[in-house]
């Protein structure tokens, strides 16, 4: 099976908001289709400008969970994002209560989450 690739990420720009010299933009990314694989250490997201930004994306702050459960987490210099599945918490998991995704080889389901994107 084929990884997820930025080109598998879409992001809906749902309200531009400027704040304190920032932009916080409330955005909606989707992607996973339950054939492609999560790439190791995350899934590449688009370029700053997906998120509205003209400069830089500095942060993803992730609006709960999408019903299955999982965790995500913004890989800022690398721009991806990470998913953990909750596990229980043991003295090698303890700092993240959870499991991330394998990489080549958990299948990605259909996947839509609302985040913050801050940055300019």
């Amino acid at each position: 099976m084929a990884d997820l690739t930025a080109a598998n990420v879409t992001v809906v720009l749902n309200k531009v908001t400027i704040q304190k010299g920032q932009k916080e933009n409330q955005v909606t990314i989707s992607f996973g289709d339950g054939a492609l694989t999560y790439p190791a250490n995350g899934v590449p997201m688009p370029g700053f400008g997906a998120f509205g930004m003209v400069r830089n994306l500095e942060r993803l702050i992730f609006d709960g969970d999408p019903g299955l459960g999982n965790m995500y987490g913004y890989d800022v210099p690398n721009n991806k994002v990470r998913i953990w599945f909750p596990t229980q918490e043991t003295a090698v998991n303890a700092s993240r209560v959870g499991t991330e995704y394998v990489g080549a080889s958990t299948v990605v389901l259909a996947t839509t989450i609302r985040a913050i994107a801050i940055g300019w």
